[in-house]
Order: C-alpha cells, then sequence, then structure tokens
C-alpha cells in the first residue's frame, strides 16, 4: 500500500476516535492524489454523520476544494469557508458550483 492510502486510514481511524467530538485536519490533501479527494469527503461527511463528528479541515489546494464542491452537492451540511483575518467567509453550494464551473479562485 502507498502513502495514499494510510493518510486515507488515518482520516478514517481520527473520524473513530472523535465520535461524538470535534476533529481538526491540517492540510487535509497531504499525500493523497487530486483523484482520491471527491471520494475521501464523501466517506467523511458520512462516517461524521453517523458518528455524530464536527470535522474542521485546512487546505491550500483548489484540487480539495473543488473535490470537497463535487462531494457537497450532495450533503448541504458542509460548508466551505475561507478565513480573511477574523471573519470566516462562507461559500453557500451554489457559489462553490459555479466557482468550480468558472475555474474562479476561492482560497
Amino acid at each position: 500500500m502507498g502513502e495514499g492510502i494510510w493518510r486515507i486510514l488515518g482520516i478514517i481511524l481520527s473520524l473513530i476516535k472523535a465520535e461524538g467530538s470535534t476533529l481538526l485536519i491540517d492540510e487535509i490533501d497531504t499525500g493523497l492524489h487530486y483523484s482520491t479527494l471527491e471520494d475521501l469527503w464523501r466517506i467523511i461527511f458520512e462516517v461524521a454523520e453517523k458518528l455524530d463528528v464536527q470535522v474542521f479541515a485546512t487546505t491550500h489546494s483548489s484540487d480539495c476544494w473543488r473535490a470537497f464542491a463535487q462531494a457537497m452537492a450532495e450533503d448541504q451540511d458542509a460548508s466551505l469557508q475561507r478565513i480573511e483575518g477574523e471573519i470566516a467567509v462562507a461559500y453557500p453550494p451554489d457559489v462553490l458550483k459555479s466557482a468550480d464551473e468558472l475555474d474562479l479562485e476561492v482560497r
């Protein structure tokens, strides 16, 4: 198995350990191929909902937020937010979808 599989396994195990709590993941896409990110987000959404885990994840990757936007279309309990100083700017699903289709930057 490659490092990406170990990274995904670590995220899933962290979700399980965080049951009923909060999980913080810094640079969630580190070590993962862009083609795995949409499935990873779907897994995170499903497991987090089942185990009542609130997930906060950071990224600098446009591939990662685009995968999030694709997966988020099915799960309205998720949101992408950009931090500007002390203010969080939330992107609703329709805005993320448009940004993805128009190749706009949201980071």
